[in-house]
């Protein structure tokens, strides 16, 4: 009986860490009005993000010359890495994108960009939200 009462603590316990943790992501002073839900969920020793943004302005009006809104995630004090740019349609202002990062706390930020890939992020973001999975 003590066994199968610790299986099941058990497996609560691996179903509780593998549960998806949500946040409601407000835009920036730049881009007031943007709403984004970003999803995190551990698979297989990484993190899957699920990022929806609304009510998204154009890259060039954010930025002028942007054409991408590129995803970047920072971890402590290294160097920014993007993760991609949002599929983002300008007739429905939205965007979306799903990725991977293996750290498990970081700070995922979105810019305009001029190129698809920038070798580093701009100086203009329009979210940002610190994320820490437990």
């Amino acid at each position: 009986m003590k066994r199968a009462h610790a299986l099941i603590w058990i497996a609560l316990c691996l179903a509780g860490c593998s549960k998806t943790q949500t946040y409601e992501v407000k835009g920036t002073q730049v881009a007031l009005g943007t709403d984004a839900v970003l999803s995190v969920t551990p698979k297989g020793g990484n993190q899957e993000i699920v990022l929806t943004v609304q009510h998204l302005m154009p890259p060039d009006r954010a930025r002028a010359g942007a054409k991408y809104y590129a995803v970047w995630v920072r971890h402590g004090d290294r160097a920014p890495v993007q993760l991609g740019n949002l599929d983002f349609d300008e007739k429905e202002r939205s965007g979306s994108l799903t990725t991977s990062t293996p750290y498990k706390a970081f700070e995922l930020f979105v810019c305009p960009e001029k190129d698809a890939q920038p070798s580093a992020p701009g100086t203009v973001v329009v979210l940002s939200q610190q994320v820490t999975i437990e």
